[in-house]
């Protein structure tokens, strides 16, 4: 008898010395991780800095395409300078464009750049875009208006709130074919002046010439001795970052 119970003991304890339990079954369905992305939409275009002026008198600044032994205005660059507001990419500038002489001018380039220490457009591009549409007509001199063309930046060009850019335009190709008779296709921005009040105390108009080797220097159009001020049309559009 006490053989038989040792021999239970050591070949088999289930339901003899203890019950016996099935383990559970695997659970067949998988985990599964669910992740949540959030889309924060980029911040709207707003309003930085501008100088508009509804009431004259105005004057044309000329940004023309490079003709040998052409009139004296053509091969120019225009530019102004302004404080951005807001810290963010200058995406979008609106002036007021006009043809000269109702001719179909070349493609303008606008482009933004940062300053020397002169307050001179300097080489270093931050944002580039191209205008090729139609102006507001031809240059018909000093007519209010309050229209604008808006150009947006294919690079935008970043901007930092309390510093100084320059906006240049610019007709970079050449005349076709060399020398033009007039009309010539130019650009015309319009420039609001003032004598003895300066309308846009944050920036100005400088301008330059392109003979056929290469650039000119920078031109500050404000004529400090005659106490005029100059000043192109615009607005400044820039996507805030901060």
């Amino acid at each position: 008898m006490k053989r038989m119970v040792f021999l239970a003991a050591t070949l088999g304890v289930c339901g003899v010395v203890a019950s016996c339990t099935e383990p559970p079954p695997s659970d067949p369905t998988p985990t599964t991780t669910t992740t949540t992305t959030t889309t924060v939409a980029p911040a709207p275009l707003q309003l930085d800095a501008a100088h508009l002026d509804s009431t004259g008198p105005y004057e044309g600044f000329v940004a023309g395409a490079r003709c040998p032994d052409a009139y004296t205005h053509l091969g120019t660059e225009v530019a102004q300078t302004f404080v951005a507001g807001v810290t963010g990419n200058l995406e979008r500038i609106s002036v007021p464009l006009y043809s000269y002489f109702g001719v179909s001018p070349e493609p303008l380039s606008v482009t933004v750049h940062a300053v020397e220490p002169d307050g001179s457009p300097s080489a270093t591009e931050l944002g580039r875009g191209t205008y090729s549409g139609l102006g507001l007509g031809e240059w018909i001199g000093s007519v209010p208006s309050s229209s604008l063309i808006d150009i947006d930046l294919a690079t935008p060009a970043a901007v930092t709130a309390g510093q100084t850019y320059a906006i240049r335009f610019a007709v970079e190709q050449d005349c076709p074919g060399g020398d033009v008779p007039a009309p010539y296709p130019s650009w015309v921005m319009r420039t609001s002046f003032r004598q003895g009040v300066d309308p846009y105390v944050d920036g100005a108009v400088w301008t330059r010439y392109r003979d056929e080797d290469s650039n000119t220097d920078w031109r500050f159009r404000d004529a400090a001795d005659l106490d005029y001020f100059y000043d192109i049309i615009f607005q400044t559009w820039v996507r805030p970052t901060s």
